[in-house]
């Protein structure tokens, strides 16, 4: 017997929910413009087969063993889920990449472009941290010199002091 993986049934269903709102929300669309010409027609059809098919999976899935037992909590099944889903170099890469989008007109492309990739290569590969910040390097160089020497493209520059 198969067996869901954590989070997938609960996904399932955020799915089905996720098409019946757009099925109503196009359908809305539809009613104000009728026709097959008009703005809805296609939302609607599109919708309406992403809802068929999310509902044909949870169908085809119901014999399924559970990732969970029933006894376990909501919050526990939650938080387990989650934790299975983000692992902590996820998170980490996750919150670079937030990082990286508010220090990128601060500190300049180059700059903010170095450290992301250092810390990412950092939080993937714990060994040997100084390879990583060798390959960053390079790799920005062999970004700037491409890009903005050749392809003359200009990247974000520091603006910190002005």
């Amino acid at each position: 017997m198969k067996k869901f993986l954590k989070g997938e049934l609960g996904f399932l269903w955020f799915m089905a929910a996720f098409c019946a709102f757009w099925v109503w929300q196009s359908a809305l669309v539809l009613k104000a413009e009728p026709g097959m010409s008009g703005g809805g027609a296609f939302p609607f059809a599109c919708a309406c087969v992403m809802l068929l098919m999310s509902l044909l999976a949870i169908w085809e899935t119901r014999h399924y063993e559970k990732a969970f037992p029933k006894t376990d909590k909501l919050i526990s099944k939650i938080g387990e889920t989650i934790t299975w889903l983000f692992p902590k170099n996820v998170l980490c890469t996750m919150l670079y990449v937030l990082i990286y989008a508010l220090v990128l007109k601060k500190i300049g492309f180059l700059l903010a472009t170095f450290f992301f990739l250092a810390a990412c290569m950092i939080t993937v590969r714990t060994k040997k941290p100084w390879k990583s910040v060798l390959i960053a390097a390079v790799a920005v160089g062999v970004i700037y010199v491409l890009f903005h020497m050749i392809f003359r493209v200009r990247l974000p520059e520091f603006t910190l002091f002005r």
